[in-house]
């Protein structure tokens, strides 16, 4: 993408969408992309778009350290969720105060109700952007904040049809605002992301631009004036099965805990991490007992155990 998508920028911002499996890098590619992307277009301020808090809050992070690294003139970044002022990385208090570089990542002006957008940077959850399109109060004033930016849209293959729909006609406004756009996925089907293409020629005023056939893993540029479709060889995975048959009738539960306490008494005695996963809460519960049982019972360190449901 380094080689390729700077001639690809040389007039009209456009709409690029990435598809790779989990751990390719992404995120980073995304985030190279879009300082290029803004560039071009003279926008250098990102929203970078989650389905999650929780995401929301991990992107936080990477996103500060990037700015710090790659983004000049970035003095702020905001974080735009209903529970971000639970964060004590993006106050500065508490604990994680220390985690962000400098003083705090946004002013107390732009951390004020539906401001946030303002910011050079901004990392939330994606209905922050879909809002803009809504018929409510204050959506021009979202669709302002990301006018005069990069919009960054991570996991859009997680939304549903009503989202979907949304997704679409806020990529027809900002095509015919000129923003240039970043799409990132792990499984997005094919139809749907030339759906989302169209959508952006189309607010662009380019209804009847062929948009080229998307591969996986690869990537996907277009624009008013350029179209183009790169494939990209995927690392190699290898993946090494060990099966053990344990019955399933509930009166086996001590032999099944036997055969789980084998499996991971390697990993207890050099370390490192392992998920068990469960059919239902009830059998989830009984494990993390059986569990912490057992490691109660170990010598030395004990790994950390969590129940998750």
């Amino acid at each position: 993408m380094s080689e390729q998508l700077p001639a690809l920028l040389s007039s009209n911002p456009g709409l690029l969408l990435i598809t790779a499996p989990m751990g390719e890098g992404k995120t980073e590619t995304a985030l190279h992309a879009g300082r290029l992307m803004g560039e071009a277009a003279h926008m250098p301020g990102y929203f970078i778009g989650l389905p999650t808090m929780a995401t929301s809050d991990q992107m936080l992070r990477r996103v500060d350290e990037f700015r710090g690294r790659r983004v000049e003139g970035a003095t702020s970044l905001t974080l735009l969720h209903g529970m971000a002022w639970l964060n004590s990385a993006y106050t500065a208090e508490g604990d994680e105060a220390q985690v962000v570089t400098g003083d705090p990542m946004a002013t107390p002006w732009l951390r004020g109700s539906k401001r946030g957008l303002l910011a050079n940077l901004s990392v939330g959850t994606i209905d922050q952007a879909l809002m803009a399109v809504l018929r409510g109060r204050h959506n021009v004033l979202r669709m302002l904040g990301l006018a005069g930016k990069v919009l960054v849209i991570d996991e859009v293959h997680a939304y549903d049809a009503y989202m979907q729909g949304l997704l679409k006609v806020l990529l027809e406004w900002l095509g015919l605002l000129k923003v240039p756009v970043v799409l990132l996925s792990a499984t997005l089907p094919v139809a749907t992301g030339r759906r989302l293409a169209e959508a952006y020629l189309a607010g662009a005023g380019y209804k009847n631009n062929k948009v080229p056939q998307l591969t996986y893993p690869g990537w996907l540029y277009v624009s008013p004036t350029a179209a183009q479709s790169v494939p990209v060889k995927s690392r190699e995975r290898r993946l090494h099965v060990d099966l053990h048959k344990v019955p399933l009738d509930a009166r086996q539960r001590l032999r099944r805990t036997t055969t789980l306490r084998q499996v991971l008494h390697p990993l207890v005695q050099q370390g490192g991490c392992a998920a068990v996963i469960c059919n239902t809460v009830a059998e989830a519960q009984r494990t993390y007992l059986d569990l912490r049982s057992w490691l109660g019972e170990q010598e030395g360190a004990v790994p950390a155990l969590r129940l998750l449901h």
